[in-house]
């Protein structure tokens, strides 16, 4: 499975030309407002209304809009629209919109070896030493490689829990990481926190918040919820700790025991679902200047699998172990019990179907916004390379057998 839904509407648009792509995409939005009872869609009619009431608009009140953009998103397989992003525009323009945002041109010459690099640096956590000896696990991974899946059948383990983002272990206290993260994560995991903690949701974010105004450092945080469930394992899957390699240090010498799981997928694809779910927007600045949507996916590929690389060089075969993410689609059970090998776990075959035999919800509130549009694991073959790539990222992944 994909982190992505891959839609009929997202595999048919890979397959046309410019102009053939805005005449599908517009059709595709006049058939979801038909569905919605609004008739006479006019390419030069404003869709979205900037506020409730104001202006003549397709679409008039939040609700209205709520729906319009989670059936564009699932048809498309992009992540939605903020309002603000799309207010006012006529359905012409938000379709090119969309289309420039999701289907760039591609790049037509490699990109350089000096700029297949992240600008900045991290060592975020340098500043607190101390050592944690309680057992903890990590995924790595670069996004959209299937850091999502994996930690959602790990949840399935009746011994693991394995939270939404954490983004704390690279952090020397909560006050650094409120001042750090992107806002719209910074309070997304409170929910699980709670419930690992056995704290009450209604009262639990003012528990939170104090945490940050007194700068408790991270590794209290973590040993509280080891202490809260010492039988169940915790597994921390957070792609921001493979941004910096220095970041990555600070984590191993903070949890001594630490065992680590590196996943990878296929550049190419993973270079794909960036560009179509926009992810180049919010990580502009930590690219060099005039590198396409494509080429900044090619640096976090290239970028988070070689710190990733270089920091398990030093860690003991014993505490490591590295998976593709083709291999875990095609053979589930098989990956699986090698990291349930590596985390000193029995296997549990519930593991490798979060779904629940393919009739069920996602298992327990995976962060991947688009993850619960499946109802089954899908496995699909990498796809081709569909632009020239650098030469860092050809020699990684032939290391990776790609």
């Amino acid at each position: 499975m994909s982190n992505e839904p891959e839609s009929t509407s997202a595999r048919y648009l890979e397959n046309l030309n410019a102009s053939q792509r805005i005449e599908f995409v517009f059709d595709l939005v006049e058939k979801i407002l038909s569905e919605m009872g609004v008739a006479d869609v006019r390419s030069d009619a404003v869709v979205i209304a900037s506020a409730i009431g104001d202006g003549t608009a397709l679409v008039n009140d939040s609700d209205g809009f709520a729906r319009f953009n989670d059936k564009f998103s699932t048809e498309t397989g992009c992540l939605p629209y903020a309002r603000e992003d799309v207010a006012s525009l006529t359905v012409q323009q938000f379709c090119q919109m969309y289309l420039d945002d999701s289907y760039p041109e591609f790049p037509r010459a490699p990109l350089p070896d000096e700029h297949c690099r992240f600008r900045g640096r991290g060592g975020f956590g340098a500043g607190d030493g101390a050592e944690q000896e309680f057992p903890i696990g990590f995924v790595l991974g670069c996004p959209r490689s299937g850091t999502t899946l994996l930690r959602t059948m790990l949840n399935m383990h009746d011994q693991i829990w394995a939270p939404g983002e954490l983004n704390m272990a690279h952090f020397a206290n909560m006050a650094d990481r409120s001042k750090m993260i992107l806002p719209m994560m910074r309070y997304s995991i409170l929910d699980e926190c709670a419930s690992r903690l056995n704290e009450s949701i209604s009262s639990f974010p003012e528990m939170f918040k104090a945490w940050e105004r007194d700068a408790l450092p991270v590794t209290e945080i973590y040993r509280k919820f080891y202490e809260a469930e010492p039988n169940t394992l915790i597994v921390d899957k957070s792609p921001a700790y493979s941004v910096f390699f220095e970041d990555l240090e600070v984590i191993g010498k903070r949890f001594a025991n630490a065992k680590f799981i590196h996943i990878v997928r296929n550049p190419h694809d993973m270079i794909r679902s960036f560009v179509k779910l926009r992810m180049y927007k919010n990580a502009s600045g930590l690219f060099e200047p005039g590198l396409s949507p494509y080429q900044m996916g090619e640096v976090f590929w290239v970028a988070h699998n070689s710190n990733i690389i270089q920091f398990l060089s030093q860690i003991p075969n014993e505490r490591k172990c590295m998976l593709r993410y083709e291999d875990l689609v095609s053979d589930p059970a098989k990956q699986l019990t090698k990291i349930c090998d590596l985390l000193e776990l029995p296997y549990d075959p519930k593991m490798a179907d979060p779904y629940g035999k393919g009739t069920g919800p996602v298992a327990l509130g995976a962060s991947d916004v688009h993850i619960n549009h499946f109802e089954r694991i899908e496995h699909r073959r990498p796809n081709k390379a569909f632009y020239p790539v650098g030469t860092r990222c050809k020699d990684l992944a032939q290391n990776f057998g790609y």
